[in-house]
């Protein structure tokens, strides 16, 4: 098991996130990884259940654009270095229902953010890295295409995450 529940980009954003990603991972020697915004990660159930939960994401109306609010990094793992972005309420408020179901009373969600680093680089090397994407992507709008279940957790390795269904 190990499952996480993504919102996935297209187009011109997918590149440029992808751009972005494999220019860091090149960078910082770091795993390389595909664009996503995590809704609901580290899921512990059946195949079966999960394509549940993900189906009350598709049950809202996905949003065409994310906006971006800003770039900043931190010391953990999965957030080294990320775009921060804005989700609809009703899509935060599905977020937190889901997870309330995967983990009742001791999930916390991540403020909704898109990666594009992972790791624990050196925090004066990336904020070098963080002005140039801050150009590169403040005030942007990144483009959704749909909600995806990847076979993926802190425990699975990046090299072996991959997308097992799209919902909706």
């Amino acid at each position: 098991m190990g499952y996480s529940i993504w919102l996935y980009f297209q187009g011109q954003t997918s590149r440029e996130l992808e751009t972005a990603i494999s220019s860091l991972a090149r960078r910082f020697s770091t795993p390389k990884f595909e664009p996503h915004l995590t809704l609901v990660g580290d899921i512990d159930l059946e195949i079966g259940a999960v394509k549940a939960l993900a189906a009350r994401f598709a049950a809202l109306d996905i949003p065409m654009y994310l906006p971006v609010c800003g770039v900043d990094f931190s010391d953990r793992f999965f957030m080294a270095l990320y775009l921060a972005v804005e989700i609809p309420p009703d899509f935060q408020n599905r977020r937190e229902q889901v997870a309330s179901v995967v983990n009742p009373g001791s999930y916390k969600l991540d403020d909704p953010h898109v990666s594009l680093l992972y790791g624990a680089p050196d925090r004066s090397d990336l904020v070098d890295a963080q002005r140039a994407l801050a150009r590169e992507f403040d005030g942007k709008f990144l483009e959704v295409c749909d909600v995806g279940i990847v076979h993926s957790s802190k425990t699975i390795p990046i090299s072996d995450w991959k997308r097992v269904a799209s919902v909706g």
